[in-house]
């Protein structure tokens, strides 16, 4: 499954090997990308859920499904990232693209020459088909640190910070569950 969609001028492969973006603020991070989609006035009624458990469902469908491995995240703070590799229309590499969502919004990274085409076109295509959304669930475990833990002699516990995504036709709280 190639794991990719397009948009006007470019295409987003899904990134698997989770290369770090540089994450700096300036013109190709957007902090507030869910103000972005939500000042569309376009966003589906989404109850109480949070706008990342979208977000996550249309990801998921666009690249035809998430993998077993982005389902199941081990991160400090509670949020998911999604990574994506950024090729122009002559499937040159050009960038990468790194989501990041949690109960309190989603912000996106984009290191690209041209950052602020690439996040328009991206949140344009999220913004397209609204209802166009399949099922997925993101957990978000907080995991302790390993080395305190073998000190106290006891096994890790990575606790559910948060789910999301889209389960049974609803958009998923993003509290732990």
């Amino acid at each position: 499954m190639p794991r990719a969609f397009q948009t006007d001028n470019y295409w987003f492969l899904f990134d698997d090997t989770y290369a770090d973006v540089e994450w700096e603020d300036g013109p190709g991070t957007d902090e507030e990308f869910d103000r972005r989609l939500a000042d569309s006035g376009r966003l589906p009624d989404l109850g109480s859920a949070p706008v990342a458990s979208w977000v996550a469902a249309r990801l998921a469908r666009l690249v035809g499904g998430l993998p077993a491995w982005a389902c199941d995240q081990h991160v400090d703070g509670g949020e998911y990232c999604i990574a994506f590799l950024v090729f122009d229309r002559e499937r040159s590499h050009i960038g990468s693209v790194q989501v990041q969502a949690d109960r309190s919004g989603v912000a996106v990274c984009c290191a690209c020459p041209d950052s602020s085409r690439v996040l328009a076109e991206l949140a344009a295509t999220l913004l397209a088909e609204l209802a166009d959304v399949t099922d997925c669930r993101i957990e978000v475990h907080d995991p302790e640190d390993e080395a305190e833990c073998e000190l106290e002699g006891r096994d890790p516990d990575t606790r559910c910070q948060g789910a999301y995504g889209y389960e049974w036709g609803a958009y998923l709280g993003g509290g732990p569950t």
